[in-house]
């Protein structure tokens, strides 16, 4: 263990998946910085070396201003000289394996973020310099181990693409881990501060996605999984609402294209060359302009809880668009594309049960209301 740091003997925290996590027994046991948030582990950081220390605890997990950004850097100075609560946990064998698919040997950081339905632990592997060198995923449950799977196979399709208009990672293995599947992707690079890239970039990036082999489905085929989600939702008067809106939309009338499924600020950064973007475990076919939107609109609910954040994205939905977006003559309108988004997003959080799970807009149904009545209501005026 460092000798640069205190060794309080400390009660070993609440650890979700401590198992899976680390199988191994006390004897290899490694001194790891605890990150605590309203009462529960969000993060646990290696404890040395310093510079990899430094480098865990400087890292960003999305855009921030530059004051905050500098705040965090010299916070994470300060504590490489002393280091905050530590606690010693057994085995090296998950950063072993790590390191046989990156190439060397790797310092594991282990996020293992809010409780919500879709938590999973998240493992950065830094090198000795403190560089991220590769990010892995585990699935735990059967909605994470889907996704994971998903997001694998995502990458896979994604190895066409040779554009500097967007970077994505690679994909290095799907492997398994204690009987769970584990994702182990390239790190991707960023220029400097994470920063959300701007129009022009954008469409360059979601124009190269349209580059890639295949043939889209049908549109109706869209639609048609919209209506199986809703119908399987709970609660009725979520439903009926829910399918009133998509009764409002021609379910042949548009144009589906790959899309991410999950383009927010804290999953695109301005790179290099253009547009980096991971967490592609949403992957799939939706209709042209889905992640402009997506992105307008999680820019908006990232700004607190607004009822009228729908709303406002259905009344912007055509200036978004025209800004980020290369539509054609056979796209849905921008107001059924909104809707259509909405509805996905809905059906997404209350099926997956992340609804209310303290994320940007988890509470889905408080802004989702007033925009889809608002659809519905305008339909039957017509």
């Amino acid at each position: 263990m460092s000798p640069d740091l205190p060794q309080p003997d400390l009660p070993r925290p609440d650890l979700p998946w401590s198992d899976l996590l680390w199988p191994g027994t006390f004897g290899t046991d490694r001194r790891w910085l605890v990150v605590e948030r309203a009462g529960s582990v969000r993060a646990l950081l290696p404890a040395s070396p310093r510079r990899v220390r430094h480098a865990a605890l400087a890292r960003s997990n999305g855009p921030e201003p530059l004051a905050r950004h500098l705040a965090r850097r010299a916070y994470a100075a300060a504590a490489t000289v002393r280091a905050p609560r530590t606690v010693v946990l057994p085995g090296t064998a998950l950063a072993d394996r790590l390191g046989e698919h990156v190439g060397e040997a790797v310092h594991p950081v282990v996020q293992l973020g809010p409780p919500r339905a879709n938590r999973k632990p998240v493992v950065i592997a830094l090198d000795g310099r403190g560089r991220v060198r590769a990010v892995a995923k585990l699935g735990v449950t059967a909605l994470t181990a889907g996704l994971v799977r998903r997001e694998a196979a995502a990458l896979a399709e994604l190895a066409w693409l040779d554009s500097p208009a967007l970077t994505v990672p690679r994909l290095l293995a799907l492997d398994d881990w204690q009987g769970h599947p584990l994702l182990v992707q390239s790190a991707v690079p960023t220029a400097g501060r994470h920063r959300v890239p701007g129009p022009e970039a954008l469409v360059d990036a979601l124009a190269t996605l349209d580059t890639l082999p295949g043939e889209p489905p049908g549109p109706a085929s869209y639609v048609a999984g919209l209506v199986d989600a809703v119908g399987g939702l709970a609660g009725a008067s979520d439903r009926d609402l829910l399918g009133a809106a998509l009764a409002a939309v021609e379910p042949g009338a548009g144009r589906l294209v790959r899309s991410h499924g999950d383009w927010s600020p804290q999953n695109v950064a301005a790179g290099p060359t253009g547009v980096v973007a991971w967490d592609w475990e949403r992957s799939g076919w939706r209709p042209a302009g889905f992640d402009a939107l997506h992105l307008a609109l999680q820019a908006r609910l990232a700004r607190g809880p607004d009822p009228q954040s729908g709303v406002s994205l259905l009344l912007t939905a055509g200036d978004v668009l025209a800004r980020c977006h290369d539509r054609s003559a056979t796209d849905w309108s921008p107001e059924d594309t909104a809707t259509l988004l909405m509805v996905e997003l809905a059906a997404r959080y209350l099926g997956d049960g992340q609804a209310g799970t303290g994320s940007p807009g988890s509470r889905v149904m408080d802004w989702v209301t007033p925009a889809l009545a608002r659809v519905t209501a305008a339909r039957g005026a017509r």
